[in-house]
């Protein structure tokens, strides 16, 4: 699923002073500025540069304008996330997988498998099929929740799930393997 959000809690982010940078743009004025900086609170700064590219300073002397060259911001990704920057923000991929998510990828390839035997049975997309799929248990539990979406997929009347073979001979049979799932097709054109 996807979710848009403006932070993302596991991903930690800390802003660090480059002192070097206001070293170099405010010269005597830069012990003064990083003195004053470790009294302000980073998460307000961090906003504020965020928002507008830039925080104002004020100290006794007068207000500094500080932008993002005079900062480092740096993120904690935890392992199992992949982080990809784009124009308009962050992508975060979790590589983790559940489940559910596997039963959805093993239906969605069950799925294109059906769709191939389909059209290399020269039938069209307009053709009602009857299916009887032929699989061990564990990748039936699976697809047992996906068989709705599967039937508007696949354009079929019926689909069976069975750890046996079917009580008749159908028209077309294939034997198909998804990763370590093995399983078979049995399926004829609806008249």
């Amino acid at each position: 699923s996807v979710r848009m959000q403006e932070s993302f809690p596991e991903v930690k982010e800390e802003l660090h002073v480059n002192s070097g940078a206001i070293g170099k743009q405010f010269k005597q004025h830069a012990p003064a500025i990083l003195a004053a900086l470790q009294k302000h609170n980073f998460t307000e700064i961090h906003n504020q540069l965020k928002a507008r590219n830039a925080y104002e300073l004020r100290l006794a002397t007068g207000n500094v304008l500080l932008t993002n060259d005079h900062f480092t911001a740096t993120r904690s990704v935890p392992a199992h996330l992949v982080e990809v920057p784009f124009s308009n923000g962050i992508v975060y991929l979790d590589k983790e997988s559940s489940p559910e998510l596997e039963a959805e990828g093993y239906s969605r390839e069950v799925t294109r498998r059906i769709q191939d035997a389909r059209k290399k049975a020269g039938l069209e997309k307009k053709d009602l099929i009857e299916l009887h799929i032929e699989a061990k248990e564990s990748l039936l539990e699976m697809l047992t929740t996906w068989v709705e979406q599967m039937k508007e997929r696949v354009n079929a009347k019926e689909i069976r799930l069975n750890s046996l073979p079917p009580g008749r001979k159908h028209q077309h049979r294939t034997t198909e393997q998804v990763k370590d799932e093995i399983f078979s097709l049995h399926f004829d054109r609806v008249q």
